[in-house]
């Protein structure tokens, strides 16, 4: 790989990938005894965590991709892109999938619906059980894959914006109007109160299927691009810009997660969340050395933050059949609900570090042949080094 080509590293949208996923994961846990509406629904609101993953995931691919595409759409480039990604998602996703899957595999009767799902096509399927058979949040997993093959065609679509940070700010807010008009004609007709079993319903369209959720991609992708059209300008300091950013988007996310009125609603599902995630994102790419970039750089967040995939996809198994206390336990709910979080995060470390990263390596060495080359010549290098200052 050209190193020269290489996208500048921001670490703290490393960690600030743990921070969706233990939303989410909190959305999945037994609620306090006697808990206030406030909390009940930050609790139960953790759903909105997806669209932050799928913002910060088009955000991240803009960030590495977009000019490598841009400058050499070629079969050789686009096949890198391909195997990375694949490397980067599929052996984790097929991993899990075999492990919570068993017992239903043994009884021989799911055979063409467990290949949909590990071929991670089940976002598409309108049943709602199909898409949830095996493990519920792999669907999300369906999902990215469709928008990285979507991703070569966004850059041909969105190369004017890239030009100017004006012309990247006014596609980003008109795809967020369109999510929202998408919304709109969806409760309007009726959609947004259908029992989410119902294939017509707004959360079978707005919340779980690639197509509707390009959008939130889309978004990421131009907050990339207006992120490197800031950053061209570098007579200006945007630190200021940055931290008004941050501030916004945390805290529009942290009261539409207690807004009650808002929970389980049509706008819930992308629409609300999917502009204060893009500020947030964009504001730590505008600022790597504020408090908050760096509290999200340090080693032990970056290690979660790697990990917030394994946490993601084995989360939901493991708090449903792993339990540290007994059910119906006196235990205070802070210190059960505690112990089984401690415990995901653990096991998702330890597929990381044991598994995930270990898997992509060999993948990507297997595949490319440009990781291949680019590994060789850095040990040729070394080699030189090592001879040159004995």
């Amino acid at each position: 790989m050209d190193q020269a080509r290489r996208a500048e590293r921001i670490d703290s949208l490393t960690g600030l990938r743990i921070v969706p996923a233990i939303v989410v994961l909190l959305s999945h846990v037994e609620r306090p005894p006697g808990a206030g509406k406030v909390l009940r629904s930050f609790l139960t609101a953790g759903y909105c965590g997806v669209t932050m993953f799928f913002v910060l995931s088009g955000f991240v691919i803009a960030h590495n991709y977009f000019d490598r595409f841009k400058s050499d759409f070629s079969l050789k480039v686009l096949w890198s892109y391909v195997v990375a990604r694949l490397a980067r998602v599929y052996p984790l996703y097929l991993l899990v999938l075999l492990w919570v899957s068993v017992p239903k595999l043994l009884s021989g009767s799911y055979g063409l619906l467990w290949l949909r799902h590990a071929l991670a096509l089940q976002a598409w399927d309108p049943s709602l059980g199909r898409a949830y058979t095996f493990n519920g949040p792999g669907w999300s997993i369906s999902v990215e894959f469709f928008f990285y093959a979507a991703f070569p065609l966004l850059v041909l679509v969105l190369s004017p914006a890239a030009r100017k940070a004006r012309n990247a700010v006014l596609a980003l807010l008109l795809v967020v109007a369109l999510i929202g008009l998408v919304t709109l004609w969806f409760v309007a007709n009726g959609y947004g109160d259908l029992d989410w079993a119902d294939p017509r319903s707004a959360h079978r369209w707005l919340y779980r299927n690639p197509l509707c959720r390009l959008g939130d991609f889309t978004v990421g992708v131009l907050a990339a691009l207006l992120l490197a059209a800031l950053r061209r300008e570098a007579r200006r300091d945007w630190r200021v810009l940055g931290n008004v950013a941050v501030a916004i988007g945390a805290g529009s996310f942290l009261v539409l997660m207690c807004w009650s009125g808002l929970t389980y609603r049509a706008a819930s599902w992308d629409f609300a969340y999917v502009l204060p995630a893009a500020l947030l994102i964009l504001g730590l790419g505008l600022t790597p050395g504020s408090f908050a970039s760096r509290a999200l750089g340090t080693k032990p967040l970056l290690l979660l933050g790697e990990a917030s995939y394994a946490v993601y996809l084995c989360h939901a198994w493991m708090l449903r059949h792993i339990h540290i206390f007994p059910v119906g336990s006196p235990s205070p709910w802070l210190v059960v609900q505690g112990c089984n979080i401690v415990l995901v995060l653990a096991v998702a470390i330890g597929l990381h570090l044991a598994f995930e990263r270990p898997a992509r390596q060999f993948v990507r060495w297997s595949l490319d042949p440009s990781v291949r080359r680019h590994r060789t010549n850095r040990v040729e290098q070394m080699s030189v080094d090592m001879a040159a200052h004995p």
